[in-house]
């Protein structure tokens, strides 16, 4: 979801086909790996999320990322596609 709540992706944007062939997200434990999954493509839009603090199974786009949404948001193919990858790795801040 977007910092303002509004929904980015969800099981909706996904074409039903393609989310039972090839799963609803891929998943990978680095950004190394995410980024060399043939699943994304290769101009892949790369943004931040954490888990929302009253539901954690959604995640929330950073604020930091938030000025991403209208090129997200005008990539209804890739979603509908199921082209969105979830990285696993936990980062600090530095």
């Amino acid at each position: 979801v977007a910092p303002d709540g509004s929904s980015i992706y969800d099981r909706q944007t996904a074409a039903r086909g393609w989310v039972h062939k090839h799963g609803f997200a891929g998943f990978q434990r680095t950004m190394a790996a995410a980024r060399t999954d043939p699943r994304i493509g290769p101009r892949p839009v790369i943004v931040r999320a954490g888990p929302d603090s009253r539901m954690p199974q959604r995640l929330v786009l950073s604020i930091t990322d938030a000025n991403k949404l209208d090129l997200i948001r005008q990539m209804p193919v890739p979603l509908r596609q199921g082209r969105v990858i979830i990285v696993t790795e936990q980062t600090t801040a530095r």
